[in-house]
């Protein structure tokens, strides 16, 4: 702010200099060494015959999918590369369709969301880049040579080229977990696994979760889906995962009691057949008991007795599936009242709570003593 003196008045005025946009660096994109991110390696993905290279869904049994599964699979929902890298500048270029538009350039909830394994073994958050609009379509990170890293695709958009550059002569390579847990972690469910109301990609609970249980995850999410239809169960069995988790609560509201009961018994009954040897964790719906004001579809039960049917699916097929675990919706959130953007949707502080809570049982699930 300047200050200026008005003799005649004898008072001081202010006149303001708004800042202008700082511009972004400018970077001679050919002394950098480019990696195509599906080629490189993605994680987040759970079958080796994906849909497109940055789908979340297989070729294989696509075209039976219903609707839902089928048009969202194609978001680039919880992909990310894992890295280490001695160059001392990341940059990542892009081309990101909005799945609702079909424009170019812009990706609704868009951006470069990256973090860094820190010497003490712990993530933090490195920073979020929009994706600059028009030819370049490039982000500019700085980097410390060495360290581990983990760029976020964004949450929704139909992701058509992700390529990572680093200085010629550097070296990059992917960064393997170190519980040594190689299958993904495949998550199906709601808006709520999708993102719901997360800022980031980075702060979903499911990332949240991945990063740390140190495990591979494969986010499949469907916002206004999760209707345990048989065809995603037939999906799901053929992805070779190290854990299945289902989480359907609050979309499955739509069914009544007995409907909902007999989809969650015809799901994990064939997970459990086809895959024996890959434990289940069937999740209660989270929320803190209030109605919210607004429903996406005719609902027949109340958030009072949403997970009364996923308590009985558990208790009915607990001897006959040994591997079978169960999530009570009791703790998952905070009951302060903060956690939810419109009690529906965790928001940033809910994904936090949500992600240590999955963190804790996936650990339990998968490593049992070794934790």
């Amino acid at each position: 702010m300047d200050m200026q003196l008005d003799a005649s008045s004898n008072t001081a005025t202010a006149s303001v200099s708004p800042a202008a946009p700082k511009p972004p660096p400018e970077i001679d994109h050919g002394s950098f060494d480019w990696y195509e991110g599906a080629e490189f390696g993605l994680e987040g993905q759970a079958w080796p015959d994906m849909l497109a290279p940055y789908a979340r869904i297989a070729r294989t049994g696509a075209a039976a999918l219903p609707p839902g599964p089928r048009i969202k699979g194609e978001w680039a929902v919880g992909l990310h590369v894992r890295f280490v890298t001695n160059s001392d500048t990341v940059l990542v270029r892009s081309v990101a369709r909005d799945p609702f538009s079909g424009e170019l350039g812009k990706t609704g909830l868009d951006g470069l969301d990256t973090y860094r394994l820190t010497r003490r073994g712990e993530w933090r958050y490195q920073e979020r880049r929009h994706w600059y609009d028009g030819a370049t379509n490039c982000s500019h990170v700085v980097w410390r040579p060495g360290e581990v890293g983990i760029i976020y695709l964004p949450q929704i958009a139909v992701v058509e080229s992700f390529r990572i550059g680093v200085r010629k002569g550097s070296e990059i390579r992917r960064f393997p977990h170190e519980s040594g847990v190689r299958k993904p972690v495949v998550h199906y469910g709601t808006s709520i696994v999708q993102g719901g109301a997360a800022t980031r990609a980075g702060i979903m609970f499911t990332a949240v979760a991945s990063r740390l249980a140190d495990v591979p995850y494969a986010n499949l999410g469907f916002s206004g889906n999760g209707w345990m239809e048989i065809e995603v169960a037939d999906m799901l069995a053929r992805a070779d995962a190290s854990l299945y988790i289902v989480d359907c609560g609050w979309n499955m509201r739509m069914f009544d009691h007995a409907t909902v009961k007999s989809r969650t018994l015809a799901f994990l009954r064939l997970l459990h057949r086809e895959r024996p040897d890959t434990p289940i964790l069937l999740c209660e719906a989270a929320h803190n008991g209030v109605e919210p004001l607004w429903e996406p579809c005719e609902i027949k039960m109340s958030l009072e007795d949403c997970n009364k049917p996923y308590a009985e699916a558990y208790e009915e097929l607990k001897d006959s599936i040994p591997n079978l675990h169960y999530l009570s919706g009791t703790g998952l959130l905070p009951e302060d009242g903060e956690a939810l953007d419109d009690f529906v949707h965790p928001n940033d502080y809910g994904m936090m709570c949500m992600g240590h809570v999955f963190a804790d049982r996936i650990k339990s699930i998968l490593f049992g003593n070794r934790q």
